[in-house]
């Protein structure tokens, strides 16, 4: 993907008084715009969603399985490899949570929805819908364990992923 046309677009919309919201509105468009990727999304990976958290506080067995926290990460340009004043990078981390008693079916189902936002954000969507320059996904971490309380056995992956915007 060429992403210089866009970049240059996107920095002639600052000079001439573009698009640039201000640092909350950007944030939370790209908040917003994650969310509804996963929740429109029609892949048989991610239609089983049945939560999409940012933010909110609940007990473990008040969510309802498969789910996706956002999880929100420290923004800044500090740890580009090159800074450059006009690019800003918003980290998530998108977590999904699931239950399966058979530990390889539900990595498998784990892994598929993992994979799923990756080609969701890194092929598909990569600007977000026009939000952003483009997002990199950093890496995917799958692991899993059993609830003391429930027996139950949790599967978990983070998808980390930086959304890169000129400001």
């Amino acid at each position: 993907m060429n992403i210089a046309p866009k970049a240059l677009m996107l920095l002639w919309n600052k000079l001439v008084g573009g698009d640039y919201m201000g640092y909350a509105s950007d944030y939370f468009a790209i908040r917003d715009e994650i969310r509804n990727l996963i929740d429109t999304d029609v892949d048989p990976a991610l239609s089983d969603i049945q939560e999409i958290i940012f933010g909110e506080k609940l007990r473990v067995g008040e969510l309802k399985f498969p789910c996706i926290f956002i999880v929100p990460g420290k923004s800044g340009n500090e740890d580009m490899e090159m800074p450059n004043e006009q690019q800003f990078v918003h980290p998530f981390s998108l977590v999904i949570v699931l239950k399966n008693q058979e530990i390889e079916t539900g990595l498998n189902h784990l892994i598929a929805k993992a994979g799923r936002l990756f080609d969701l954000f890194m092929k598909e969507k990569r600007d977000l819908n026009g939000k952003c320059l483009y997002v990199t996904v950093r890496h995917i971490d799958p692991g899993y364990g059993q609830d003391e309380q429930s027996k139950a056995i949790l599967h978990w992956c983070e998808v980390y992923m930086e959304v890169t915007v000129l400001i």
